[in-house]
């Protein structure tokens, strides 16, 4: 599997995810909203030494930032209940179990820790975890969920 596609299913709030086509019940945050994914393809190495300069030049890194509203970028959550003030309750990070994926994953944290500190103290962040490989006999099924871990 390359990537992990979606189907959000409003009415039943359930993400239908293509691999292994799982039903995943989604919790709603705001009441009758449509839930957002905003899909991420990182091109450049960002890290915390040069996340500054090379976060203004990465056009999905400003996607982020021009999708949140002022009222977001700007206020400090000190609490759980202000954060509920915001049109995002949360944001899930759906990435592929490999490498690249798991680099996407602390690239959109570093972000967000960068730029919106407060909101990790608050759980903010979800990530979709699936299995790299499933190891299936008769109705025995042991996942696995990283390269080390089967090994």
């Amino acid at each position: 599997m390359t990537s992990i596609e979606v189907a959000i299913n409003q009415g039943k709030c359930k993400i239908k995810s293509s691999n292994h086509s799982l039903d995943i019940s989604v919790r709603k945050w705001i009441q009758d909203e449509s839930i957002y994914i905003l899909t991420l393809i990182f091109d450049k190495l960002l890290t915390s030494d040069n996340f500054n300069n090379e976060q203004k030049m990465n056009y999905y890194c400003n996607m982020i930032l021009t999708h949140r509203k002022t009222q977001f970028l700007n206020f400090i959550y000190y609490n759980r209940n202000d954060l509920s003030k915001s049109h995002y309750g949360k944001s899930m990070i759906m990435t592929d179990q490999d490498q690249n994926g798991s680099h996407m994953k602390d690239l959109v944290a570093n972000l967000i820790q960068y730029k919106w500190s407060n909101l990790l103290k608050h759980d903010y962040i979800e990530v979709f975890i699936t299995p790299i490989l499933k190891i299936t006999k008769d109705n025995y099924v042991i996942p696995f969920y990283s390269t080390p871990e089967f090994e």
